[in-house]
């Protein structure tokens, strides 16, 4: 440019400048009054090329007059169009008015030749970022490097986030927060980075010193109340703020920090433009992209409007909408992470991992890509590579326990608890890159897990000890974080130790630590399920529904509960025969079942069966067979985690004049004082049906049970079991009972080896029948007709083979099992004998489930086998 051109442009700006000051000193008028007033009325006499530019350059520093500013523009293009810094000044001005795709066309129309400036390349910088295109705003910035000042800095970092790179941007921000301790943007930030990260209790500790600063200020006590329904990561990195513009390039009424890129419909909405002269002609550059070029602009608007979609629960359609986006534009970064989340939330899992490991090979840098290509393995079941792609993170980024503590998770997941456990172990002794690289060298998990004082107790006591705002501590991200880790950790290994009642209290204190943990909340609720405490199942799945409304697990879990407590309705059918020690009998039978929820915590059962008895009497006069007809109800509930109960009534009927009828009655309860012990006890009537004269006689059996469990390892237990029995026929007698068994392989295929050792004693009042025959004591038969042992001894050693074939290890999972079991005995009456038994359980869909078990038991003195079938139909 000329230098005379320049000196009167200055001597211009410096006259505009002079009259702006002395009316604000004579009249304290803004400049929109008398000064400025006096200059636009005489702006279309100005013909001097540079007064013009510095009269469009003063009008674009106010916003209500940017229109103008661009019409003064317009007309300096027209004699000038190479002109950089005209180029730069006006696509500046289009920046600001969010009109990013004309800036960048302008800027493209500069000469090839045309060296830019420092501050050209971070104009474009910023409108690259402002279209979405996060690749080639970070190669200009990268291409600048190294940067300087604090705003070059902070664009930067702004850039790096967007791309995914939230770990090095993290490090620039401490790098910068570190020699300047008190700059409250750069620690808002670094708090907010934090948070994406999923690193709640930092970023806690960030907002809570900027708070401290400032009480009343209301960003921050906004972000303070969004951590308490923190929740976990998105795949995306969250839009970031608006790119701030440097102090001599931006306008100063234009600076804010939207929290998101822009929608440039809303801006247009909130914020009308001024109608442009008819006559004046719009460049080539703000027109709309030709036919066939990438359109940046169109894709912005598409990706805002999948946004909105997606927020409306649209995923379908907002899938099709950023797809279009793309098309537009395939480097609208934002665009390609919603897209990996979109095809995440449709299930198409092959698709996401193909954009987000584009995004990975884009961004050498991005952790975000690489953290959900981690996650989204394990969802595959690849519980192997994605521990391998977690502990690839965590060497890279030792500082962040983000990686680290979801890889213990993808452990557990994965059946592999002792290494689950020792990864938990790791993190809390501050070890895990030790682990990541020698995972042989982790301690054993019980040492600090199951300590009584956990390791953040002391620190604790010390935080509370100094009487100041706890989260403003130095240390209390590390104390939040061990303390978090601890409770998650023992809990889990409270689960392995089948001790489900601890592990409930454990993480009740973990989700009041953390109320927005989904994954603590989900163990909450899975804890909840198997102790038959439905309402807080309910309540905790809710819970994570309001934090996170496309929880998959949650809604999942809700849905397999209403299928839990839904009516059913269903068929059976079943044959039993017993055959030694005066028992001959055949039942078979068939009918209808069905279940109503009832209340909260209880549900009642109904069974109709049609009955058929064939007791193969020799004698002509004995009763030979019978039909008949049952029904009996049932009603269990749980009145805690540590009571359940359950009451049974039913009623035979049967066809025969000379076979008496018959109505039986159990009521049952059983006690938790703690996951150790159980104690249980009952109380029943029971008819004893073994042959033609008890089916005539109708003799009952009045019984009181007592059961006592103990559990002092997850894989051994010991049941005792005692048995008093009243007969109507004046017999009586009892039965001790003792089981221990050792589990030996766990799930989805589980041993277990069992012994079972029985006495029982009936105390006979005629002392005809009490005498020795055949080598043992008479069992009474002639005067009972049913077997009445006494001081009888057996030994029976069991093996039992479980297996899940849906290798699902979740409480109320739709099932698909088999259990098959061996169990050779012997006894005192010098007998011995086997029984082999099978049951199988298959849910067919969400609505069918089922059944079949079936057993054989062949002795030197007792034959039985039997076979049920059932079929249940959810409705739900």
């Amino acid at each position: 440019m000329p230098w005379h051109r320049r000196t009167i442009g200055a001597s211009t700006a410096a006259a505009v400048l002079v009259l702006a000051m002395v009316a604000d000193q004579t009249s304290a008028q803004p400049l929109e009054g008398q000064a400025e007033a006096s200059l636009v009325a005489a702006q279309e006499h100005i013909t001097d090329h540079e007064a013009r530019h510095q009269l469009a350059r003063l009008l674009s520093y106010q916003p209500e007059r940017w229109e103008q500013a661009l019409h003064h523009y317009r007309r300096l293009l027209e004699d000038a169009p190479e002109d950089p810094e005209l180029i730069t000044d006006t696509a500046k001005l289009l920046y600001w008015k969010d009109r990013p795709g004309a800036a960048a066309r302008l800027l493209d129309s500069l000469p090839e030749q045309t060296a830019q400036e420092r501050a050209s390349l971070l104009l474009q910088a910023r409108i690259e970022n402002a279209l979405g295109r996060v690749g080639q705003a970070l190669d200009i910035l990268e291409g600048l490097s190294p940067l300087d000042g604090r705003e070059e800095q902070l664009q930067y970092t702004e850039t790096l986030i967007r791309s995914g790179a939230l770990h090095r941007a993290e490090a620039i921000l401490r790098e910068f927060l570190a020699q300047q301790p008190e700059d409250r943007e750069f620690r808002l930030r670094l708090g907010d980075l934090l948070q994406t990260q999923g690193r709640h209790y930092a970023a806690e500790h960030h907002y809570t010193h900027l708070l401290a600063e400032a009480p009343e200020d209301e960003v921050i006590l906004g972000r303070l109340k969004g951590l308490a329904a923190a929740t976990g990561f998105h795949s995306h990195p969250p839009p970031s703020r608006a790119p701030d513009a440097d102090p001599l390039a931006a306008p100063p009424l234009a600076r804010y920090a939207a929290q998101q890129v822009p929608d440039p419909e809303h801006e247009r909405k909130a914020q009308p433009t001024p109608p442009r002269e008819e006559a004046e002609t719009i460049p080539p550059h703000e027109r709309e992209a030709p036919s066939g070029e990438a359109d940046p602009e169109a894709a912005r608007e598409l990706f805002h409007k999948a946004q909105r979609l997606t927020e409306q629960g649209e995923i379908q359609q907002a899938e099709e909408t950023v797809r279009e986006a793309l098309a537009h534009e395939p480097e609208l970064t934002l665009a390609c992470y919603l897209h990996a989340d979109l095809l995440l939330s449709l299930g198409a899992l092959d698709a996401a991992e193909s954009r987000l490991e584009a995004l990975a090979e884009r961004f050498p840098d991005a952790t975000q890509p690489r953290l959900a290509l981690a996650r989204l393995a394990s969802w595959q079941d690849e519980f192997d590579r994605s521990r391998e792609l977690y502990d690839a993170l965590a060497r890279a980024y030792p500082e962040d326990p983000t990686f680290a503590w979801e890889a213990a998770r993808v452990a557990w997941w994965a059946g592999e608890h002792e290494e689950s456990l020792g990864r938990y172990e790791a993190l809390l002794v501050g070890s895990q890159e030790a682990w990541v690289e020698h995972p042989e060298l982790g301690v054993a998990a019980d040492a600090i897990l199951q300590a009584g004082d956990p390791p953040f107790a002391e620190l604790e006591a010390r935080l509370i000890e100094h009487g100041e705002p706890i989260a403003d501590h130095p240390d209390y991200p590390r104390y939040a974080l061990q303390k978090a880790v601890y409770l998650e950790g023992r809990s889990k290994l409270l689960v392995r130790q089948q001790r489900p009642r601890e592990a409930l209290s454990v993480l009740q204190r973990a989700t009041h630590f953390q109320p927005g943990n989904q994954k603590t909340l989900l163990d909450q609720a899975q804890v909840a399920c198997s102790l038959g405490l439905c309402e807080l199942e309910r309540e905790t799945y809710q819970q994570l529904l309001d934090i996170e409304p496309q929880h998959g697990q949650a809604r999942q879990g809700l849905e397999l509960l209403r299928r839990e407590r839904s009516p059913k309705a269903g068929v059976q059918a079943a044959y039993r025969s017993e055959s030694g020690q005066e028992t001959e009998i055949e039942v078979s039978s068939y009918g209808l079942h069905g279940s109503l929820p009832v209340g909260r915590r209880a549900h009642g059962e109904v069974t109709v069966d049609r009955l058929h008895y064939d007791f193969n009497s020799e004698t002509p006069e004995a009763l030979d067979q019978t039909r008949g007809s049952r029904i009996q109800g049932a009603l269990t509930g749980v009145a805690g985690p540590q009571l359940l109960w359950r009451a049974e009534l039913a009623h035979t009927r049967l066809d025969e004049a000379e076979a008496r009828n018959a109505t039986e009655g159990r009521t049952q309860a059983e006690y938790h004082p703690d996951d150790h012990w159980r104690a249980g006890a009952a109380l029943a009537r029971q008819r004893v049906l073994r042959n033609a004269r008890t089916a005539q006689d109708r003799v009952y059996r009045r019984v009181v049970e007592l059961e006592l469990d103990h559990y002092p390892h997850r894989r051994i237990d010991l049941t005792s079991r005692a048995e008093l029995a009243d007969y109507s026929d004046d017999n009586r007698g009892y039965l001790l009972e003792l089981q221990p068994r050792a589990r030996i392989t766990d799930h989805p295929r589980k041993l277990t080896l069992g012994l079972t050792l029985q006495y029982r004693d009936y105390d006979e009042d005629d002392e005809d029948n009490s005498a020795p025959e055949n080598g043992h004591q008479n069992q009474g038969v002639e005067e009972f007709g049913y077997w009445t042992p006494q001081r009888y001894v057996a030994k029976r050693l069991f093996l039992e083979w479980r297996h899940d074939l849906a290798e699902v290890f979740a409480c109320r999972a739709l099932a698909h099992h088999y259990r098959l079991r061996v169990a050779p005995y012997t006894d005192s009456d010098g007998n011995s004998g086997a029984r082999w038994s099978l049951a199988y359980i298959w849910d067919a869909s969400e609505r069918l489930q089922l059944s079949a078990d079936t057993f054989l038991e062949r002795s030197s003195e007792w034959d039985t086998e039997g076979l049920a079938l059932r079929a249940t139909w959810h409705f739900h």
